[in-house]
């Protein structure tokens, strides 16, 4: 029930990335919103409740000034 998401990559890494996708054992998860698609209910469930934990945390951080913005899945992928 493993999931690999993706917060960022460096752009010549573009090749491994397809290799991961291709090759892995654990879905790589580009886009919250494909991740129902990607994973079994249970670790889809899973999933949901990761991203509640996630949000919680930022959206503290976000009260306490030390963040801007409450909700990481709304950002987008950084590529360097």
């Amino acid at each position: 029930m493993s999931k690999t998401r993706l917060l960022g990559f460096k752009s010549t890494a573009k090749p491994l990335l397809k290799m991961i996708e291709k090759q892995g054992d654990a879905p790589l998860i580009t886009k919250p919103a494909r991740a129902k698609s990607l994973l079994s209910k249970k670790a889809y469930l899973l999933y949901k409740k990761e991203l509640f934990s996630s949000d919680l945390y930022y959206g503290l951080q976000v009260q306490k000034g030390i963040q801007d913005s409450a909700n990481e899945c709304r950002k987008s992928l950084v590529i360097l």
